[in-house]
């Protein structure tokens, strides 16, 4: 209850300096309540370190705390399917029926080759927790992962959570870039509309640099096998 509130308090303070900024900053404000769990981590690490700083931390029940978890997945889950709206879904079926079947595609043919050839362990486990986060939200990554862990034994969910900082910095660019498309159809500005491709253009090159450099001499060994294993 304590991270919560932390994380809660945090997000409230930083939403307000966010709108002093003025529309851009009200726009990151509300795409970071979005991502509300990414700051939940995070305070959750702190009050972990500062349990240990005291020497207290012997009265967290690691085996409790992942049951929790798994029960927080699954009611997040029941929760987003809840809330989605069956009228928007009727009216622009065809255009999310596209993207969903595009995205989709491209995510399982990418994923797979990327996350075997990244990864020197668990690499199936850590293609599910992406997957999930990259067509939902950590939570969806977290629900898929517990279908092959179910107490979380791995080190795949701690892993990924002290990766969600790094991406969160590295993906600040991006957030504020997506409603620059919207703006550029407001403002009557075609430029802006640029700029968002730009970024995006940025982004993919940067990605597939950093692969290169990650997977080094598995970047394309097997090329017939999607999946890499040695």
């Amino acid at each position: 209850m304590a991270t919560y509130l932390i994380s809660w308090g945090f997000l409230t303070g930083l939403t307000v300096l966010l709108n002093l900024i003025g529309p851009l900053g009200a726009d990151l404000a509300e795409s970071l309540w979005g991502i509300n769990f990414i700051f939940s981590a995070f305070c959750a690490l702190g009050v972990k370190m500062i349990m240990r700083f005291f020497k207290v931390e012997t009265t967290i029940d690691n085996a409790t705390c992942n049951r929790i978890s798994g029960l927080s997945v699954d009611m997040t889950v029941a929760s987003s399917l809840g809330a989605i709206s069956l009228v928007t879904v009727q009216g622009y079926w065809l255009p999310i029926l596209i993207l969903t079947l595009t995205g989709m595609f491209i995510t399982l043919v990418i994923l797979p080759w990327y996350c075997s050839r990244i990864y020197d362990d668990h690499q199936f486990f850590r293609m599910l927790v992406i997957y999930g986060t990259g067509t939902g939200t950590l939570p969806t990554g977290l629900a898929l992962l517990r279908v092959v862990d179910q107490e979380f034994e791995t080190p795949v969910a701690t892993d990924y959570l002290y990766s969600v900082g790094i991406v969160f910095i590295l993906a600040i660019p991006i957030i504020l870039s997506i409603n620059l498309p919207a703006f550029s159809v407001t403002k009557n500005n075609p430029a802006l509309f640029a700029l968002a491709i730009g970024i995006s253009a940025f982004y993919m090159l940067a990605s597939f640099v950093a692969y290169l450099l990650i997977a080094k001499k598995r970047s394309f060994a097997k090329g017939k096998h999607l999946f890499y294993t040695e």
